[in-house]
């Protein structure tokens, strides 16, 4: 079995400690994403805020952007669009806290996908990126699928849709409100919606990629780049695991903060 093209892109892991000032956030992506990533700075750079970052253009000029904010020393604002300039993450802004006396924070970062996890008591995960399609090809696609999660906070800052699964992209239809309108999906049809033990008959765990699918049309979109879905019962936030990639290649993932949902969490590549 050969590696699936979502976990044959670039990756980057970085953990900062004691961060209590979100600018620090700012400028460690700055670091991880144009600096060593091959992302560019399109508004501000390290020490400002707001910041922006440029995904790399797909080879048909698709891209997404990432605009930060230091709301408050405590407190990051995130806007992501796509190459049209269309807001993505379903609000004016979702917003991430950390805490006044220092938190630890996990940066998941490559070409196709940033995931930042502040590891609070409650953690507080923001991810975005832009969908893996193969075998599509993007002359063969209608668009390129931009997503973004919807957590953890909204507009008010209050903790709202923290769960992996509350991610928006644009439907198939291709009607630009859907953005703004509704919530889209997972793939997570392996599965039951009550807590199931995701193993095979010989007992082996199973690993899943995190899939887009729109339950508008029951239309698979794509696949988040460097992600698996794992168990709740067996893997917590915060663990590694070392998950066989297809042949002899594995990859170490650390599970994130974000909630459980239909027995499955979240985890991104760094190793």
């Amino acid at each position: 079995m050969s590696v699936l093209p979502c976990y044959n892109t670039a990756f980057r892991y970085l953990n900062t400690v004691g961060v209590t000032d979100v600018q620090t956030i700012i400028n460690d992506l700055y670091a991880e994403l144009v600096t060593n990533g091959g992302w560019t700075c399109t508004i501000g750079g390290i020490g400002s805020s707001p910041t922006e970052f440029k995904s790399p253009a797909r080879s048909d000029g698709a891209f997404f952007t990432i605009n930060l904010t230091r709301t408050s020393a405590t407190r990051l604002s995130w806007i992501i669009k796509d190459q049209y300039g269309i807001l993505v993450n379903n609000q004016t802004t979702t917003k991430q806290d950390i805490d006044a006396g220092g938190s630890s924070i996990d940066y998941f970062t490559g070409p196709m996908h940033v995931c930042v996890n502040a590891l609070r008591a409650t953690p507080e995960t923001m991810h975005c990126g832009m969908a893996e399609q193969s075998p599509e090809g993007s002359d063969s696609i209608p668009y390129a699928v931009i997503w973004a999660h919807r957590g953890p906070r909204n507009d008010a800052g209050t903790l709202a849709a923290d769960r992996y699964w509350s991610n928006v992209f644009l439907r198939l239809n291709g009607a630009t409100t859907y953005y703004a309108s509704a919530i889209n999906s997972i793939m997570r049809g392996r599965l039951t919606n009550a807590r199931t033990r995701s193993q095979t008959i010989a007992g082996t765990w199973q690993f899943f990629p995190l899939e887009f699918l729109d339950y508008s049309n029951y239309t698979w979109m794509g696949r988040a780049a460097q992600c698996v879905l794992v168990d709740q019962s067996q893997f917590a936030a915060g663990a590694e695991v070392t998950v066989p990639l297809g042949g002899a290649a594995t990859g170490v993932f650390k599970v994130e903060g974000c909630l459980a949902t239909s027995g499955l969490r979240t985890a991104w590549r760094k190793g």
